[in-house]
């Protein structure tokens, strides 16, 4: 029998003896000398536990008992809630790994690193907390239950818990809607385009693509039986054995269709060429072998001329597919592959050791099915895939629309579902996006320890606000995250021990046709933040005019994306500190010159419906507002008096460019029936505190610039960072602002090469999503 026999189990328990279960004095103690009889075979795998192998037997009676592996205890996330009317007990064993005669441990499914061990452990329950100690685990040894053997653990007791832990690779799966492996992800794409022209892509919202992900870590499996005939299976990070190395670097990401990137081929190359679109995929669809015809050559002749791609060696349709892959399809890999891997090690890094990393329910046959699987810590099944994995075949399916039977998943990186949709900043799902409230702040801090104390810290401080604009949803975030690739090690971690990126994103929602004045503000914000370029306004706001007005277009939903990678970040971050301490003023003229154009669009004023000449206008009135007239800046509310004369000095700015309506309406607001965002002094009013907003920004800026140079405590800085920095980022017409502003650093290609944006659209017509993802050639 494939049992754990210790031979000599009632001699190393015999200094038990006299001892119960409900004895305070007992915690924790070793079998010393336990010796198994042989080593167990199961599966291909011999699990000895020789010199290596001595148990560790833990009582439970009281709620002050600490679980170092947290499964027992009173806190919520505790798998077993502790009951003082019965007692528990824990047994650990480490297990030597070998495989079979002529294999090793990774063809036979063990990614592990360091030694080739696990660590088995088993929590037992024990109703009368008066039994014997000895006689318990008498009884718990007999037999001793181990997760490795896939018959064990249906003889749990309901509430009692099999684990595993194994430092060692994760192989797991997740599927990404194509549309959103291309939001806000465009940039390698905006450096194929020519003059005016856009890269335009719009795709059905359910096509998606699969992605293999690796993770290289330690983990915890534990599997508890229910009061029924099912199981729990929650597979965790354990308290890492890693001193260093990267979280990022350790994740492995890849297309599961190796012919993923061919089928987007035409789908892509048609968002370059808007002209051709429906034109290219017809192409790629035929056989390879066919010539082309003379039509199609012309349509080959175009895109090579744009691609740089020798049209003389384009003969066929297979030459056409190939030429079309080598220039764009590292291309299409590059941004897949980034998008998923930065953003699974995003949703991963926040998942904290008393969480789950995935969480289902089994039947006691799927258990079976899986077990073999699972104690690999393969989602994906191993021997190349051909073997059954949780998540593998809970995709397929998901794809058919039909649950996995004897299957439910109930949590994989925080969602109930393998396939992520409509994912907003860093993260892969728009879960992390949910907010409370109209005007809301979150902060959100896992902090990770190893197996020396050292810590690895994830921070994610979050500003949103959900309000109407001209009849639509209006709604804006930043998303300010900060997080370490390894361990510190220092005893306290360091501010720059942690990279730094920021996400900012402005939304309108409608559950119907839009208006063109709200197509005019999505199109102008983003000319703003540099998504296109302003002389394709009217070309834009055309396309989705046609698009969003039809009165079969509902569920819409618009939104310009802007993030800063951490390099781009962390040198405009230095670049503003070094102005904040030495060069104030030219720092407040940068901000006026962004307030200023970020004034709101009008399209019934010139001065309105062009950010630079906005910029121009607007952008001196600002900065008399934010610095004395003694050359100092002004961090107090704006009291009424000063709005009204800073309203006279708009009138005549105003009167400059010979906008007269404007002028009158700034000095006599009862004239005025314009909303208060075209209105300079409404902005005051509304904004009162915009100088100590802005105050606070650079308070907070300039201590995370500092804390970053001199290598300053991060406790002390990160948060009181985000709190001073989030005041600026409360009114739309400040995140419109910061956008610009940012980007006005970001003056080199290096930098923009960290830089992120897109014009995302999303919309249903005829019962079908769609997302339209847009860029331009800016500068």
């Amino acid at each position: 029998m494939n049992e754990i026999n210790i031979v000599n189990l009632d001699e190393v328990t015999k200094l038990l003896v006299g001892k119960s279960l409900s004895d305070k004095d007992f915690t924790k103690s070793d079998l010393l000398n336990a010796a198994v009889d042989k080593p167990i075979e199961l599966d291909g795998i011999s699990f000895a536990f020789g010199a290596s192998g001595s148990f560790s037997i833990q009582l439970f009676n009281s709620p002050d008992d600490v679980d170092d592996d947290k499964l027992i205890g009173t806190a919520a996330e505790n798998s077993i809630q502790f009951d003082p009317a019965q007692a528990w007990l824990k047994y650990s064993v480490r297990s030597d790994l070998k495989a079979a005669a002529g294999f090793d441990l990774g063809s036979a499914g063990f990614d592990i690193t360091g030694e080739k061990s696990l660590i088995f452990t088993s929590y037992r329950v024990h109703k009368d907390p008066n039994a014997k100690l000895q006689e318990s685990i008498l009884k718990d040894f007999n037999p001793y239950l181990f997760l490795a053997n896939a018959s064990h653990p249906e003889k749990l007791n309901p509430g009692e818990i099999l684990s595993v832990r194994m430092p060692g690779k994760l192989s797991t799966t997740i599927a990404v809607s194509w549309s959103d492996l291309f939001t806000g992800n465009l940039s390698l794409f905006q450096k194929l385009l020519g003059p005016n022209q856009l890269f335009s892509l719009d795709i059905n919202a359910a096509v998606s693509a699969d992605f293999t992900v690796e993770l290289q870590d330690d983990f915890s499996l534990q599997i508890r039986r229910n009061a029924g005939d099912t199981f729990d299976v929650f597979l965790n990070k354990a308290t890492s054995s890693k001193l260093g190395g990267s979280v990022a670097a350790s994740i492995g990401v890849a297309f599961k269709d190796k012919d993923a990137v061919k089928k987007a081929l035409g789908l892509v190359t048609e968002g370059l060429f808007g002209k051709l679109k429906g034109k290219i995929q017809p192409i790629l669809d035929k056989n390879p072998l066919n010539n082309l015809s003379d039509s199609e050559k012309a349509i080959v002749l175009e895109v090579a001329k744009a691609l740089g791609l020798d049209s003389d060696l384009i003969k066929t349709v297979g030459d056409f597919a190939s030429s079309l892959h080598e220039k764009l399809g590292t291309v299409i890999e590059e941004v897949a592959n980034s998008k998923v891997q930065a953003g699974f090690a995003y949703e991963y890094n926040r998942v904290s050791t008393t969480e789950v990393v995935l969480q289902a329910e089994l039947t006691k046959d799927a258990l079976k099915t899986y077990h073999s699987s699972l104690i690999r810590f393969k989602l994906n099944g191993f021997g190349n895939g051909t073997g059954p994995g949780l998540l593998s075949d809970f995709r397929k399916a998901e794809e058919a629309g039909q649950p996995l039977p004897g299957v439910t998943l109930k949590n994989y990186l925080n969602e109930q579902t393998i396939s992520r949709t409509q994912s907003w900043g860093f993260s892969l799902g728009i879960g992390k996006w949910t907010l409370e409230g109209k005007d809301n702040k979150q902060i959100n801090e896992t902090i990770r320890e190893n197996s020396r104390g050292n810590r690895q810290i994830a921070f994610k401080g979050v500003r949103g606000y959900n309000g109407n604009l001209f009849g639509s949803e209006n709604n804006w975030r930043v998303d300010f995250n900060a997080e370490m690739e390894r361990f510190s090690q220092n005893p306290m971690p360091l501010v720059n021990e942690l990279t730094y990126s920021l996400f900012l994103m402005s939304e309108w929602k409608k559950p119907k046709s839009v208006s063109q004045e709200t197509i005019g503000h999505i199109v102008d914000q983003a000319i703003l933040w540099q998504v296109l370029p302003q002389d394709q306004f009217d070309t834009v706001q055309q396309q989705l005019q046609d698009l969003l007005a039809n009165k079969n277009t509902k569920n819409i939903r618009a939104s310009v994306h802007l993030s800063l990678n951490p390099d781009t970040f962390v040198a405009i971050l230095l670049n503003i500190g070094f102005l904040i301490q030495h060069k104030p003023l030219d720092n407040a003229t940068l901000m006026a010159t962004s307030l200023g154009a970020a004034m709101a669009y009008r399209k019934d004023f010139a001065v309105r419906k062009n950010v630079a000449l906005r910029a121009k206008v607007y952008g001196p009135l600002w900065a008399a507002c934010l610095i004395k007239a003694n050359k100092t800046e002004n961090n107090n509310p704006i009291e009424p008096e000063e709005r009204s004369a800073l309203g006279f000095a708009a009138s005549d700015r105003l009167k400059e460019f010979s906008e007269n309506m404007l002028a009158a309406h700034e000095v006599d607001a009862k004239l005025s029936q314009l909303p208060n965002e075209d209105l300079f002094t409404s902005s005051l009013a509304v904004n009162p505190n915009v100088r100590v907003d802005w105050s606070a920004f650079r308070s907070g800026i300039l201590m995370l610039s500092n804390g970053f140079n001199q290598g300053l405590i991060y406790a002390d800085v990160v948060k009181k960072s985000f709190t001073q920095m989030q005041c600026f980022w409360g009114q739309e017409h400040y995140v419109r602002a910061l956008g610009h502003y940012l980007l006005s650093f970001a003056n080199n290609s290096f930098l923009l090469d960290g830089v992120n944006r897109s014009l995302t659209v999303s919309y249903e017509v005829d019962g079908e999503k769609k997302v339209l993802n847009m860029i331009g050639k800016v500068g």
